[in-house]
């Protein structure tokens, strides 16, 4: 009876009715669409003739449901598939119902009625209320920001804007068209319309929103949750995080006296997203103003996730959409819209933004039922080295973890369940030069592991690992996973304090004074002696001939920490070639290549790619590597500065002031500064002879204590040696060379300890230049060019 009549076929699965007779209709324009998926085309005009197997008597709406048919056509146009086709067999089912009328859905459930239109004063959240101001198309301006992001058919959205028009839209620049299209939208849009129409709400009407969180609503969110699980296909179980409530109220109509009221709620837990529109039969009163304005009800997502409500852009869409229920008690109807897009149609970057967004829920979960504080374990963790040479350097808290995309170290012993990670850029080839820590604004920048890989390895992979490789890749959510996962700035960094020895021995304090000792037996060089504790770590060498010479030279240590028990011997056997001993067993056939590696729940012990072997005990920050060069063996170590004015013995009185480096055993005063070498032999090195049972050597076959202990022997002395001209063109002033040099004959021997001595005291002023530690106030009163 139209001047224009449509024909409108709903396709709606597993319902079905029968008709009969026949329909013929002349120079019909034919609208189908599909519910499943929101496919839908437009034919030319064309003849077509239906045929049912039962009559229908009387219709009150021109859109109507069919099933169980067969539809004939010629010429038919499809948009969809931009295809003609000659003619066109297609299967429907309708719903059960009488006389054609649409199916009625269900009754409202418990679970559904609970959730009708929000009052935001009832809520508590008129604080989070905003409101659009009163001009034509009117918009959120600034927008809402939705920090971890709104997932939306392929795109996290980060962006969102309401418009006055019945829209709610994302991207750079607000959608408010007044003019109701189809969906899928010709140009790019992400849309969701609970009712898209101009909406003019200059002088009447208003509309308000509220962006809040679950954890300030969490009764309401409940109810959202609840209703969603009951509306979904699949009845998901879901717990959403983030939510915006829209209203628009009593807005008016252009040409008559009627208002329209509806809500919509947008959704997410950041990997799952929903809208829900919510309308009244009773104050839903106006459709549109005109056959090209009536509203559309739907969303799009850029064309690749889109659907059209049934009568989305019909003159009946008002009571469409909000009279489904009208034979219940409550007037209330839902239309609840999943917006997520199928995973195989996802881009890496959203697949990312996914998988990063699940893991943060699990974790956030996880750590709110565990009540874990990421702040309070974090504190307690090893800060980082500043620079890479530190991080090298400093062994005995550090390994090196991975040279891909920057070098990164983790904490050798963690105190907790916990380790830090430390990553410096890839700028240089050498360790040597002060390659920058990465901190929390570069995506390579180390962090916090939650998880020791080697105690919690699964945990450690899902909240770790994969926690950063999701949201500081392609997702762009990087900030987000460094709220949980912080990185160290090196703040409260002190590195360790180093020593030296080498030739013919050489040893440099830990205050880095340097003197020569040619002792021969087994001497303490070095003690740790807390006032609560006494003595709890020790370190002993064994000095013996060098090459029939009265100098001598390292051929041993032994150290064990009293706490942990474990003995550590390493002794030259050749060059670059060396026993180690635990608790007076060999492992060396543990130490057969480069990188080899024996480890106890005390101690690690290494072998590196140029044969030198580094021992680390973490728990109390030792560490020393031993190497060989001529056939005498040198060392470096480092100890906490912790230790600072606990030890004694050869390596000095650990205090900064070099000038009372030299305490003989048992006095509390050093020697006085200046001594000869003769003198600091005698009154001082002398003095820490390791008793028989002091040693914590192993003897085997003919030697014994006895067998080394030689405490009368007198070498020559260094500063009683008249340099040739031959060795001061070789060594110029450096004492340690001319010493080696004469001793030895060996231009090679002394070449090489010389070159020792320097690299070393290289790397001390590397290892000495890091930021201080400052205390009190943070600002800072600066003058330029001053």
């Amino acid at each position: 009876g139209t001047k224009e009549p449509k024909l409108v076929l709903i396709f709606q699965d597993g319902q079905k009715v029968s008709f009969s007779g026949s329909i013929d209709l002349q120079g019909l324009t034919v609208m189908c669409s599909r519910q499943s998926d929101g496919i839908q085309f437009e034919s030319v005009p064309f003849s077509i003739s239906l045929e049912f197997e039962e009559v229908i008597t009387s219709l009150s709406t021109h859109v109507f449901s069919i099933n169980a048919t067969t539809l004939s056509a010629t010429g038919i146009y499809s948009q969809f598939t931009e295809t003609f086709f000659d003619s066109m067999t297609v299967s429907i089912s309708v719903g059960p119902g009488t006389n054609g009328s649409l199916p009625k859905t269900p009754c409202l459930s418990a679970e559904e009625r609970i959730l009708t239109f929000i009052d935001f004063a009832t809520e508590n959240m008129t604080m989070n209320v905003k409101r659009l101001v009163r001009q034509p198309d009117s918009y959120s301006d600034p927008p809402e920001s939705i920090q971890i992001g709104f997932p939306f058919g392929n795109m996290n959205h980060k962006i969102v804007y309401v418009s006055s028009n019945g829209i709610i839209s994302f991207g750079a620049n607000p959608y408010v068209s007044r003019y109701p299209g189809q969906f899928p939208l010709k140009k790019n849009a992400y849309v969701i319309a609970p009712f898209w129409t101009y909406n003019d709400i200059q002088k009447q009407g208003s509309v308000s929103y509220a962006a809040i969180l679950n954890s300030d609503f969490p009764d309401l969110f409940k109810r959202v949750n609840s209703l969603i699980a009951t509306r979904t296909t699949n009845h998901e179980m879901v717990k959403m995080q983030w939510m915006m409530i829209v209203q628009w109220n009593d807005i008016p109509n252009s040409f008559y006296d009627q208002r329209n009221s509806y809500q919509a709620i947008i959704t997410t837990d950041y990997i799952r997203s929903y809208a829900i529109f919510t309308y009244d039969c009773n104050k839903m009163g106006w459709s549109g103003d005109g056959k090209d304005f009536y509203a559309a009800v739907g969303f799009d997502a850029n064309g690749e996730l889109f659907q059209n409500h049934p009568a989305s852009r019909y003159d009946i869409v008002a009571k469409a959409v909000a009279c489904e229920n009208m034979p219940c008690s409550n007037p209330i109807n839902h239309i609840v819209y999943s917006l997520n897009a199928s995973t195989a149609k996802l881009t890496e970057k959203i697949k990312d933004t996914i998988e990063c967004r699940r893991i943060m829920i699990e974790n956030d979960n996880l750590l709110y039922d565990k009540n874990i504080q990421i702040t309070s374990i974090f504190k307690n963790l090893e800060p980082c080295p500043c620079t890479l040479a530190h991080a090298y350097w400093d062994y005995t808290k550090f390994r090196l973890q991975s040279e891909e995309s920057a070098y990164c170290f983790t904490e050798r012993v963690p105190k907790s369940g916990s380790i830090q990670q430390c990553c410096y850029t890839k700028d240089y080839k050498s360790y040597k030069i002060a390659s920058a820590l990465l901190t929390s604004g570069d995506k390579n920048a180390g962090s916090m592991y939650l998880y020791h890989p080697k105690l919690y390895p699964k945990e450690h992979q899902r909240y770790d690992i994969d926690f950063k490789k999701y949201c500081c890749g392609a997702a762009g959510l990087c900030d987000e996973y460094r709220k949980r996962r912080p990185s160290s700035n090196c703040t409260r960094y002190i590195p360790p304090k180093s020593s030296w020895d080498w030739g013919d021995p050489h040893i440099t304090t830990l205050d880095g004074r340097t003197y020569t000792f040619n002792g021969w037996g087994e001497y303490i060089l070095l003690q740790y002696s807390p006032p609560e504790n006494g003595t709890t770590f020790s370190l002993q060498a064994r000095m013996v001939p060098l090459n029939r010479t009265s100098a001598t030279q390292f051929s041993a240590l032994a150290f064990r920490n009293k706490y942990n028990g474990s003995i550590v011997e390493i002794g030259i056997v050749s060059n670059n070639k060396f026993y180690v001993y635990v608790d007076r067993k060999s492992i060396n056939s543990l130490l057969q290549d480069a990188n080899s590696t024996y480890s106890n729940e005390n101690v690690e012990i290494f072998q590196n790619e140029d044969n030198s072997i580094t021992c680390a005990m973490p728990t109390i920050g030792f560490g020393i590597t031993v190497s060989s060069s001529e056939g005498a063996m040198s060392f470096v170590l480092q100890v906490p500065a912790s230790w600072k004015s606990y030890t004694k013995g050869l390596l000095g009185n650990f205090n900064g002031n070099k000038s009372d480096d030299f305490i003989p055993r048992g006095n509390k005063a050093a020697i006085s500064d200046g001594e000869s070498d003769r003198n600091i032999h005698l009154k001082f090195a002398q003095t820490w002879y390791a008793s028989q049972s002091e040693s914590m050597f192993s003897y085997y076959g003919n030697t014994s204590w006895q067998f080394y202990s030689h405490q009368t022997h007198l070498p020559v002395f260094a500063d009683e040696i008249i340099p040739t001209d031959a060795q001061k063109s070789l060594c110029g002033n450096d004492i340690q060379c001319i010493y080696d040099l004469s001793q030895t004959n060996s231009t090679k021997f002394a070449v090489e300890t010389t070159k020792f001595g320097e690299d070393n005291i290289q790397n001390a002023k590397i290892i000495k230049n890091y930021p201080p530690i400052i205390n009190g106030s943070s600002l800072f009163m600066v003058k330029v060019n001053r």
